[in-house]
């Protein structure tokens, strides 16, 4: 089993194709959208914030990827 400090033998195992599949509880699917929730109004405010284009563009991507998780997620609740 791959340690967390092994992520180059985690990454062969859980990435196809630069795409990676993950399995959620009902519980954690609810856990990170709380987490999701919480967090995105914080990075919304940090990316409308920052004047600094290379981290305006990381804070920008993760902001992107939270949103697209969040959506995810909620439908993902809805349909369960």
């Amino acid at each position: 089993m791959p340690q967390p400090g092994d992520s180059d033998e985690l990454r062969s195992r859980v990435v196809v194709d630069g795409v990676m599949d993950l399995t959620l509880t009902n519980d954690e699917v609810k856990t990170l959208r709380w987490w999701l929730r919480d967090y995105l109004p914080e990075l919304k405010f940090e990316v409308a914030r920052t004047d600094a284009k290379d981290i305006l563009h990381i804070l920008v991507q993760r902001r992107t990827l939270c949103e697209r998780l969040l959506h995810l997620l909620d439908e993902a609740f809805i349909q369960g």
